[in-house]
């Protein structure tokens, strides 16, 4: 889990930072809903720790799916498959929608994503989504 000091300025800056890029990937979660995207969104991990402690705040998760996506729950789903493909594809929407590129303190370039798993026996999980 993400633990920040909240008297560390830096600490707080890379709190906003990430709290405003979890709310960009679901922005992008949202926008991909009812299509029929070949592949779905993958968070970076970092993004992906803070949808899990969302997600564990049930009331307030429901809340904001209610609020952001015209009451339709955003499902964590697990089960799909994790690939390079994945995130790189999410690179790309996430470029499309903010017309920039992701910062890599929060999205690593998928590159050296890529070569961070490769690096821990070849598993590839940067997120589920």
């Amino acid at each position: 889990m993400i633990q920040f000091n909240k008297e560390n300025e830096a600490d707080v800056k890379t709190a906003d930072t990430l709290l405003r890029e979890y709310l960009k990937f679901m922005q992008i979660k949202i926008a991909e809903q009812g299509s029929n995207a070949p592949i779905k969104a993958a968070p970076s991990r970092k993004v992906d720790e803070l949808w899990h402690a969302h997600i564990l705040s049930t009331k307030e998760y429901a809340q904001f799916c209610e609020r952001h996506n015209n009451g339709n729950f955003i499902h964590h789903d697990p089960s799909i498959p994790d690939s390079p493909d994945r995130y790189r594809q999410t690179w790309i929407k996430y470029e499309e929608f903010f017309k920039s590129q992701p910062p890599p303190e929060i999205w690593p370039f998928p590159e050296v994503e890529e070569e961070d798993y490769s690096d821990e026996g070849g598993c590839w999980d940067p997120g589920c989504g």
